[in-house]
């Protein structure tokens, strides 16, 4: 399910400017930020012994009718070390109403237990501070007593 976020509706609030730099997207209108999976991320169960991390995708897309500036796409800073996201973006990223863009996140746990994380992305909204979506993620590291990659039951 792709949930639709317009960008008037989630500023960023807090002591200071971001500082961003406005864009000429040479649209008229709200821009719209769609947002798929609906709700949180999640990882499900995995075993901290996998040599790989879990990957999932999280796609962003323009849902109105003017061109939408994705500044940037980072994960907070309380979330924990479990998750990375790619460090070289194309940002800022200019997308056309109907265009999308995935941004993989990954979750390798280092341990058993809950951990849980935000992805926030942020807009361009013609303001110096800008505007943000943030996408909760959830994952559990399970127990794996024979290190194996796949969790116990």
């Amino acid at each position: 399910m792709r949930t639709l976020i317009p960008l008037f509706a989630a500023t960023m609030m807090g002591c200071g400017t971001v500082g961003l730099e406005a864009f000429d997207t040479g649209g008229e209108g709200s821009p719209l930020l769609g947002v798929d999976p609906d709700g949180d991320l999640s990882f499900g169960r995995v075993s901290p012994a996998k040599e790989k991390s879990a990957v999932e995708e999280v796609l962003l897309y323009s849902a109105g009718d003017t061109t939408l500036a994705i500044v940037d796409v980072y994960l907070n800073e309380s979330s924990s070390g479990a998750y990375t996201v790619r460090n070289d973006l194309p940002l800022p990223l200019l997308l056309q109403p109907g265009g999308e863009f995935p941004v993989e996140v990954r979750f390798a746990p280092f341990a058993v237990g809950s951990f849980s994380g935000e992805l926030v992305v942020l807009f361009d909204n013609g303001t110096e501070e800008g505007e943000s979506a943030r996408i909760p993620i959830v994952g559990q590291g399970c127990e794996d007593p024979d290190q194996t990659g796949s969790c116990a039951d």
